[in-house]
């Protein structure tokens, strides 16, 4: 794709100070932070100068340099955020070089901030959800995030833009953002850190089954939590000692009230375990009880967590929706679409080994960073 902007590697000329003005950063988990994180941390040991204004986290300090990176938390209400994040980006946004963001809260400040003070303006999108936005939400609500995400990406411009995938590029191409400022920069993905744990509480019923799922992850509308579900209320008759742990992060808290209420109505109290998102550092010893994970996403615009699964030599039940085939490795069971009876039909696959093996993939934080660097030098020697 010739048109597409080729990132080659040229020495830095002049330190950058670059302010992140974007809806979560570290401790919050996902992986647009963990992105985040890594990126910021990296632009620091290349002698660079990173701020990060952003939302709250419980427990978590208001202001903090971590790793040389300075983090500025503003709130907990991301609706909210834009506006409490005013003064600080105003104050934060006179002195740096580019400002950067993501998609989607704190898109319109950092915009702002970008046309007010004439600075170089960079945007990573994740992935753009578009009708997704009308699964497992009101109509009301989908109808507002799914008009107000095309209003974003048709209105605030930015001086280039970062696509985390194959897909995603394609996505922002179709929405006819000009080629000459998109860029595609896989994520990294890192091995899952091992750390040994011997106890793990309140799982009885999952570790003595004969199947042992798990889905990791939140219950936003993308992810495919209630289909999912829905495939193991149809096993109660057939496979009643499948069970599946859902490493659940309490965000959307609408989605997660969702899981609760049904495997409440639908008594399936002794199919399903839910663990509320566990550490970091300890997902990976969770992980390696599974015989096997479900990934019913209905898009992913990258997918670490699929990226990481993939070297536990285990099968992934998912479908080939957004950039779950430029990512996934390792054995893999592809279902035609995320409906029950596919999630069913991929279960007893994964009981009887019926999987693809796809050979391993390569996505290097180093070269991730070194990327980012290249595009933020790029601007500054243009403007």
């Amino acid at each position: 794709m010739n048109s597409i902007r080729e990132n080659t590697m040229k020495k830095p000329q002049k330190k950058l100070k670059i302010l992140f003005i974007i809806d979560n950063y570290h401790p919050f988990i996902g992986g647009a932070e963990i992105l985040a994180q890594k990126v910021a941390e990296g632009l620091i040991k290349k002698n660079h100068d990173v701020t990060v204004i952003t939302s709250n986290v419980k427990n978590a300090d208001k202001f903090e340099t971590l790793n040389g990176v300075k983090i500025y938390r503003i709130t907990s209400n991301r609706y909210t955020l834009p506006l409490k994040a005013f003064f600080k980006s105003f104050k934060e946004s006179k002195d740096c070089h580019i400002i950067h963001t993501s998609t989607y809260s704190m898109l319109p400040l950092a915009w702002f901030f970008s046309k007010f003070r004439r600075k170089n303006s960079s945007i990573v999108v994740h992935e753009l959800l578009g009708k997704i936005w009308y699964m497992n939400m009101t109509k009301l609500s989908a109808f507002i995030h799914f008009n107000a995400e095309r209003f974003m990406i048709r209105f605030f411009k930015f001086n280039r833009y970062i696509a985390v995938s194959a897909f995603t590029l394609n996505q922002l191409k179709d929405k006819n953002i000009p080629e000459n400022k998109c860029s595609l920069i896989y994520n990294g993905i890192d091995a899952l850190p091992v750390k040994p744990k011997s106890e793990f509480e309140n799982l009885e019923l999952f570790l003595n089954s004969s199947h042992k799922l798990i889905f990791a992850g939140r219950p936003g509308p993308s992810k495919g939590v209630m289909t999912l579900l829905e495939s193991i209320k149809g096993l109660k008759e057939t496979n009643p000692d499948v069970h599946l742990l859902m490493l659940l992060g309490e965000e959307p808290r609408d989605g997660y009230q969702k899981v609760l209420t049904f495997i409440k109505k639908y008594n399936l109290e002794k199919m399903i375990t839910i663990q509320k998102q566990v550490p970091y550092q300890d997902l990976k010893a969770y992980l390696q009880l599974a015989d096997a994970f479900v990934l019913p996403s209905f898009q992913e615009g990258f997918g670490i967590l699929g990226g990481q699964l993939s070297t536990l030599d285990k099968p992934i039940i998912a479908a080939k929706n957004g950039a779950l085939p430029e990512v996934l490795s390792g054995k893999v069971i592809w279902i035609p679409s995320i409906e029950p009876e596919h999630i069913t039909k991929g279960i007893i696959d994964s009981i009887e080994g019926n999987f693809t093996t796809i050979p391993p993939k390569n996505f290097d934080w180093n070269s991730t960073i070194d990327k980012y660097e290249q595009i933020f030098m790029e601007m500054c020697n243009e403007s």
